[in-house]
């Protein structure tokens, strides 16, 4: 489940980082208008797909942990949950984003 999230999350965070790379390397204003436009689709897409996963395993997997799991187990969910919340913040240009 951790690896098919990562492999969700990934691509999006790759192209995220490669639009701020172009967008800072000097593009002429048109391109800039452009490249705004997708950085912010992809920001969107990258931000749902932290809150789904978020949401998913607050509300479904770490309610059901009960006392007979480790605490490396409980910690690597809420690691988990932390982690995508970094995700969705690493990616906040855009003020919706950052809401």
């Amino acid at each position: 489940m951790s690896v098919a999230f990562k492999n969700l999350v990934t691509p999006r965070r790759t192209t995220w980082r490669t639009i701020l790379a172009v967008e800072q390397s000097g593009a002429s204003q048109s391109q800039l208008a452009s490249i705004a436009k997708y950085k912010a689709v992809i920001e969107e897409r990258l931000h749902k797909d932290c809150e789904e996963i978020v949401q998913l395993v607050s509300k479904t997997i770490i309610p059901r942990l009960d006392s007979k799991v480790s605490v490396e187990e409980r910690a690597f969910f809420w690691k988990m949950i932390g982690d995508y919340y970094r995700y969705a913040s690493e990616a906040s240009s855009s003020q919706a984003s950052k809401e």
